[in-house]
């Protein structure tokens, strides 16, 4: 459906955030129908507002402790942090997180927890 749904909401393929964000986010089948109905035919600020409102819905309503975090990190890094931020992290993006301690990012993350890693990455 993937293709479909890009196609459906007239996402170019060049728009790699957008994409890799909705893949990311819009798991079950119903999500992506959902996003589809509320948002075809919608500009790309539209859609981009309704994706990261998505996100945000996911981190406010989660409960992802900072034991489970740390135990996340043991097994893998990135997924970890991808769980923290609910965002597709590159290596790219990885690569500037010079911060190792996964409580210090936890409690910073804690602080502003709708941050973008990014973001994150400019202020740790």
């Amino acid at each position: 459906m993937n293709d479909d749904l890009f196609m459906k909401l007239r996402i170019s393929p060049a728009a790699i955030e957008l994409i890799s964000m909705i893949n990311f986010l819009f798991l079950l089948e119903d999500e992506k129908i959902k996003l589809v109905k509320d948002c075809e035919g919608e500009e790309g600020k539209v859609i981009n507002r309704y994706v990261n409102n998505k996100r945000r819905e996911i981190i406010t309503n989660r409960l992802y402790t900072l034991d489970d975090f740390i135990r996340d990190w043991q097994m893998n890094q990135k997924s970890a942090l991808e769980k923290l931020f609910q965002e597709p992290l590159t290596d790219v993006k990885l690569v500037k997180l010079k911060v190792k301690d996964p409580i210090l990012i936890y409690k910073i993350h804690n602080t502003q927890p709708h941050m973008r890693f990014m973001k994150f990455i400019m202020i740790i």
